[in-house]
């Protein structure tokens, strides 16, 4: 009897439920993240790796310059950039792409790091990958094996480095 008065609760909230589900339209997905969406310079503000915050000073002066098919990270003191070649595809979150990474260095030309990258709509660009043998991403909080930046584009006056991370999720 009692399972019986339960069955019928859970039809009588699911039919009240429908209704509304339906009557907001289906979901708007975001359309999928493009090179040229991320073309430009960049400033670090903020990052992990492996679970634990990147202190500000070392992130301060760290630049990130996006091109239609490569992403340069130059450091503070300009003695040496780092560059890689990126691929996205879909994901399955919205507003987030899958990110392949393949090293330019001399030296280190083979090496991948796979990842997420996401543009959120004030334009912070959240960016986590793993490093080779590392475990892809699926979120953006660092594992092991794991890094996370949040980046801001370099004419933004408010993209100081903070050690606090943005905690918008796609």
């Amino acid at each position: 009897m009692r399972s019986l008065h339960l069955s019928r609760i859970l039809w009588f909230t699911a039919g009240c439920l429908a209704p509304l589900a339906l009557a907001a339209g289906p979901a708007r997905a975001q359309a999928p993240l493009k090179p040229s969406e991320l073309m430009g310079h960049y400033i670090i503000v903020g990052g992990e790796r492996e679970g634990a915050v990147i202190p500000p000073e070392r992130l301060k002066g760290v630049t990130v310059q996006f091109t239609e098919g490569t992403v340069t990270l130059t450091p503070a003191d300009r003695k040496q950039t780092y560059t890689a070649t990126y691929k996205l595809s879909p994901s399955r979150q919205p507003g987030v792409a899958r990110i392949e990474m393949t090293s330019r260095v001399a030296g280190d030309q083979k090496r991948q790091a796979k990842g997420l990258i996401a543009r959120d709509p004030d334009g912070t660009i959240r960016l986590i990958y793993a490093l080779p043998g590392g475990e892809e991403p699926t979120e953006f909080h660092t594992k092991p094996e794991q890094h996370l930046f949040v980046i801001k584009r370099a004419t933004d006056a408010a993209a100081e480095p903070s050690d606090e991370l943005p905690t918008t999720e796609p």
